[in-house]
C-alpha cells in the first residue's frame, strides 16, 4: 500500500478516496473555519485552502517542520501555514481561539501524536463543531480485516484511545464514511 496519493498533482498522505469523503462532507457541513494539525507535503492542506477560498471560508494549518512539497502552488493560494507545536501552550491558546470563532469549525488532527491532538482540542469545540483525526480505524481488528493492505497501513488511533474525551466532551460519531478512509469524525452534541 501507497503512503500517498497524488490528487491533481499534489502529494497527500491520505487514502484515494479521502478528496472524495472529503468534498461530501464539506458540502454538506459548510464549516467556517478549518484547522489542520500536521501539514507533511501539504496536498490536502491544498484542498483545504481552496474550499476556504471558494467559499470565503478560514483555513489553518500547523506543523513543526515545513515539508510542504509544492511551496509555490501554497504561496499562490496564500495557505496560512504556521510552523509551531501545537503542544505549546501559546498554540494551543491560539488554536483554542480559532475554534472559539462564530460559525461551525472543523478541527483535523494529523500531527504525529493524533491521540492527544484529540484529546486536547476536543475540549475547546462548541456545539457543532467537527473533530476528525486520520490514521484511525474503529479498533485493530476492523482495521487489520479492512483497512490494512486494502486501504491505508497505518493505525495510530482506535475508539478506545478517544473514549473518554468523546464521553467528557458530548462527542457523537457521524459522517461513518471516513471510516473507509482510516479517519474518523466526530460533532459535539452539547
Amino acid at each position: 500500500m501507497e503512503s500517498r496519493t497524488i490528487f491533481f498533482g499534489m502529494e497527500m498522505s491520505q487514502a484515494e478516496n479521502m478528496p472524495l469523503v472529503l468534498n461530501r462532507f464539506l458540502s454538506k457541513y459548510k464549516p467556517q473555519t478549518i484547522i489542520e494539525i500536521g501539514t507533511f507535503k501539504g496536498g490536502l492542506s491544498a484542498l483545504f485552502q481552496s474550499y476556504s477560498l471558494s467559499f470565503n471560508k478560514t483555513f489553518v494549518t500547523y506543523d513543526i517542520k515545513d515539508h510542504i512539497s509544492n511551496q509555490d502552488l501554497h504561496n499562490s493560494l496564500k495557505t496560512n501555514k504556521k510552523i509551531s507545536d501545537v503542544f505549546n501552550l501559546e498554540t494551543q491558546n491560539e488554536i483554542k481561539h480559532l475554534i472559539q470563532q462564530e460559525g461551525v469549525t472543523v478541527v483535523f488532527c494529523d500531527g504525529g501524536n493524533k491521540i492527544k491532538e484529540f484529546n486536547i482540542f476536543s475540549k475547546y469545540l462548541k456545539k457543532g463543531d467537527f473533530i476528525l483525526a486520520h490514521d484511525y480505524s474503529k479498533t485493530i481488528e476492523f482495521f487489520n480485516e479492512k483497512i490494512k493492505n486494502k486501504v491505508w497501513d497505518w493505525c495510530e488511533i482506535t475508539d478506545l484511545d478517544i473514549q473518554d474525551a468523546c464521553i467528557e466532551n458530548s462527542l457523537e460519531k457521524v459522517f461513518e464514511e471516513f471510516d473507509y478512509v482510516a479517519t474518523t469524525c466526530r460533532v459535539k452534541i452539547c
